[in-house]
């Protein structure tokens, strides 16, 4: 197994677990009322 299959395989969980909660910030950049939630995502 390449070391990118078995990264991929020991962090699925945390990887997915980060993919849900950047999927949950609102995406509706143009609003101010997201700016809080805009600036989480770019960190």
């Amino acid at each position: 197994m390449s070391q990118l299959s078995e990264f991929v395989s020991k962090h699925h969980h945390q990887n997915v677990e980060e993919l849900k909660e950047l999927l949950r910030i609102p995406s509706i950049s143009s609003l101010s009322e997201h700016k809080e939630d805009i600036q989480k995502a770019t960190s």
